[in-house]
């Protein structure tokens, strides 16, 4: 499988610690480093937000060109080529034009509306992009595609004897992972234009009968989305009883899995995004997936991003089995007076719904979360814990990020009726040597004792 030295890279610490702000240690960077508790408020805000200068230069560029500008506005550019050439000519043609694009342009003062559609459909240009000039060979790109759904194939084909493999048609892949839950939905609704869409929490659903009762009522289930485990909470739907309603009433049973195991460290480095939508081979709903999703795909992934994603998934497996053993943490945390809570796969209620759908030699995975007795507590431990902090996990190296101030900061004081204090904090365990990992939560949790010792008062936090 290789060792940690033969795929560790100069930017990638060896032991856990912050890195430094300022110039990236790759380009172009997936992730951006956020020290502090006050950083990400600011980030979540729009006040240390800003777009990276290939994006800002291409903005003022359409700006400047476009009559149509007669105020203060913001362009925002999304990467498709669907108005410019047929869908089937995207891939796999000598003359692709990966070079064309269109704009999204809206007034300043709708920045907030704004963000969080593009967040969402996840459709935007990439920065590796934007600094090509070369050409580029399509067999070379055409060879890494076929590696990287070779690759996947063999990890999403069942275990279970008696299932039917995977097979490479049956593998769609896109830049990132937010692009494949729109692309999948679109598809779906395409299918059914007359449905609506209803959201429960997994707390809701645990403590009912909804969707049997939902189904009974006579309105049709088209899909179900499912995280496995979910993000930020770590518990598991009861996929096996998903599955039974599933078979009953003829819904389509999409799983999320991005928290779990090979595919959030698919790529590991921080320096490419990717995404995969991986149809079930069993003959249910394949022939009407397949009638969807083809017609709806676009494949905008720019083909450098392709190269670099094969690139990095070499040694997953056993990048995936260290992280696995690296989580040692959850039971340090989980001894500590400060701490109320630890969420993990390994120790959560649905631990044995988990258990049930693992692989044979799989693991609970290196995506954890902390709650704190106090909120002041949680924030000193950020601050001070002395890895890297960053919006993103499955990386490489051991990241941590207080989840809901960054990723549901204008709902924060609604998020706490659904199970989730706003001062949760999410940690990615890394490759990192796993005593040096111990080592640092235990020196973060030392001064948070040295707080909760002290003077300060945390009856207002």
């Amino acid at each position: 499988m290789g060792d940690f030295r033969s795929l560790s890279e100069p930017w990638m610490p060896l032991a856990p610690r912050a890195l430094p702000l300022g110039k990236a240690n790759v380009y172009p960077q997936d992730d951006v480093s956020l020290p502090t508790w006050a950083l990400i408020i600011g980030l979540s805000r729009k006040e240390e937000f800003y777009l990276n200068k290939p994006v800002r230069d291409l903005t003022d560029a359409v700006c400047t060109g476009s009559r149509s500008v007669t105020s203060p506005s913001l362009a925002w550019v999304i990467q498709t080529v669907r108005f410019v050439m047929p869908l089937e000519s995207n891939w796999g043609s000598s003359t692709t034009h990966w070079a064309n694009f269109t704009t999204v342009l809206f007034p300043c003062d709708l920045k907030k509306q704004a963000m969080p559609i593009f967040q969402t459909l996840a459709h935007h240009k990439r920065s590796r992009c934007q600094r090509q000039q070369s050409v580029m060979s399509t067999r070379s790109v055409d060879s890494s595609m076929r590696e990287i759904k070779t690759f996947l194939e063999q990890l999403a084909t069942s275990e279970q004897p008696g299932q039917p493999a995977v097979d490479p048609d049956d593998i769609f892949l896109y830049p990132n992972g937010m692009n494949v839950i729109y692309a999948l939905s679109e598809g779906l609704a395409s299918f059914a234009a007359d449905s609506t869409v209803a959201a429960w929490m997994v707390d809701i659903l645990r403590g009912g009968p909804w969707a049997r009762k939902y189904a009974k009522s006579g309105q049709q289930i088209r899909a179900r989305f499912n995280e496995l485990p979910s993000n930020i909470n770590l518990s598991s739907p009861n996929l096996h009883h998903i599955h039974a309603l599933a078979d009953k009433y003829g819904f389509i049973v999409a799983c999320d899995d991005t928290v779990a195991g090979y595919v959030n460290t698919f790529s590991g480095f921080s320096n490419v995004t990717g995404g995969s939508l991986v149809i079930n081979p069993s003959p249910r709903h394949r022939q009407t997936l397949h009638t969807i999703t083809p017609s709806q795909y676009e494949n905008i992934y720019f083909p450098l991003d392709v190269e670099v994603l094969a690139k990095n998934s070499k040694n997953i497996s056993w990048r995936v089995q260290q992280c696995n053993k690296n989580t040692l943490p959850v039971k340090l945390l989980q001894s500590h007076p400060s701490v109320a809570q630890v969420n993990h796969p390994s120790i959560a209620p649905t631990e044995p719904v988990y258990r049930s759908l693992m692989r044979k030699d799989g693991g609970y995975g290196n995506v954890l979360s902390i709650i704190f007795h106090h909120p002041r507590s949680a924030e000193h431990f950020y601050d001070v814990l002395d890895i890297c902090k960053g919006s993103s996990f499955g990386t490489n190296f051991t990241l941590a990020v207080p989840y809901v101030q960054l990723a549901n900061y204008w709902n924060r004081e609604k998020v706490p009726t659904y199970g989730v204090p706003q001062h949760i904090i999410r940690i990615n365990v890394g490759l990192e040597d796993s005593e040096g990992i111990v080592n640092a939560v235990a020196a973060a949790l030392r001064e948070v004792e040295r707080l909760e010792s002290g003077d300060v008062l945390l009856g207002d936090a």
